[in-house]
Parts: structure tokens; sequence; C-alpha cells
């Protein structure tokens, strides 16, 4: 298993991966060494754990607030996809009546 080596906060980190993984995980380290830092920025040095278990409750509450954005985006579609099979219907439906009236229109044409 490879090993990923990065910084947070200016802590030296060393982590395993699967092969493939470590470029993902070098990019999500960056990521949470960005939101630590910035902690780190506006209450200063508070104790490295408070710190990560601090921007580990902010990168999750970004990823709470994008899932609950995706799931309104979900219901979204469905009730779009509902509208339209509906609208389908009552397309259908009125072609086919208009269809129903072209043929009487045709048969008393023909037969007069």
């Amino acid at each position: 298993m490879p090993d990923v080596s990065f910084k947070i906060n200016g802590r030296q980190y060393e982590v395993s991966c699967n092969p493939g993984e470590e470029a993902r995980l070098a990019e999500l380290a960056d990521y949470l060494n960005r939101r630590v830092t910035a902690l780190a920025g506006q209450l200063g040095q508070i104790g490295e754990m408070r710190l990560l278990v601090m921007g580990g409750l902010l990168v999750t509450d970004e990823l709470s607030d994008t899932m609950e954005k995706l799931r309104r985006r979900d219901e979204d579609v469905a009730e779009l996809k509902r509208t339209l099979e509906s609208r389908e219907k009552a397309l259908s439906e009125a072609l086919s009546k208009a269809a129903e009236r072209a043929e009487r229109v045709a048969a008393d044409l023909e037969g007069t």
C-alpha cells in the first residue's frame, strides 16, 4: 500500500491508501489543511486536536449542505419527470381524440 505524506497546520502526517488513490488523498489533505489553517488564523493555535476536530466539523457541515442540495435537486427532477409524463399522457390522449375526429370527418366525406 502506498503512503501519502502531507502537512496539516504545519504538522507532518503519513497515511496509507490503496494504489491509485494517492493524488485524491493529497487533494483532500490539502483541502483540510486550508480549512484548519484558516481556523488557526481566526482562533489562534488552540491545540492541534481542537483545530482538527473543528476543521472536520466544518468540512462535514459543507458535505451535509451539499447532500441536502442534491436531495432537493433529486426531488425537483422527480417532480419534473412526473409533470412531463403527465403532459405526455395528456398530449397523447388529445392526439388520439384528434385522430378519431379526423377519421370521422374523412368517413363522413366519403359517405357524401
